[in-house]
């Protein structure tokens, strides 16, 4: 890595001037995950370059360009330049991780800096859930025969196979 290897958070995120009457900044979600594995990140690095609050993996990144035929040394984020002389590793972001438990994927950064897991009921896997289960209802079958369907499948009538790919012209 180059000269300076560490980096805080982004210039701008943070506290804010009292001058900045218009600007009023709110919490933001930050995935502890990699973009480029979507596992934990172990070492946090951004680019000089960066102005994003959001890290990936050093090791995956390298990993991933040294198995490139052509390796694109450029942000996964924001492609801004990111080859090694232009990393530097996120002292902020290893304290984030270094303070969050394991099993956590993001937190909650107020915008004094703070951070904390979200709420349980707040996370973003149930939300998930319930886009899945909205989009697992047919268009084709009028809103009243959904439930049924929905219903019928977890009652256990098709142990075989629980979950039918493609259109089917005899629902």
């Amino acid at each position: 890595m180059g000269a300076g290897g560490s980096s805080s958070a982004p210039s701008g995120f943070g506290v804010l001037d009292d001058d900045d009457d218009e600007c009023v900044a709110s919490s933001v979600q930050l995935s502890l995950n990699c973009p480029l594995t979507r596992l934990r990140i172990g070492t946090p690095v951004r680019a000089a370059g960066c102005s994003h609050v959001e890290c990936f993996d050093l090791d995956a990144w390298l990993q991933c360009q040294r198995a490139a035929k052509l390796p694109n040394w450029l942000c996964p984020i924001c492609s801004s330049p990111a080859s090694p002389p232009e990393l530097r590793v996120c002292s902020w972001m290893q304290s984030v991780l270094a303070g969050t438990a394991e099993t956590t994927r993001e937190v909650i950064i107020q915008p004094d800096g703070s951070h904390a897991a979200p709420e349980p009921s707040s996370a973003g896997g149930s939300e998930r859930r319930k886009r899945q289960r909205a989009a697992s209802v047919s268009l084709d079958e009028p809103a009243s025969q959904a439930p049924q369907a929905s219903q019928a499948s977890r009652a256990g009538d098709d142990e075989e196979n629980p979950i039918e790919l493609g259109d089917s012209d005899d629902d």
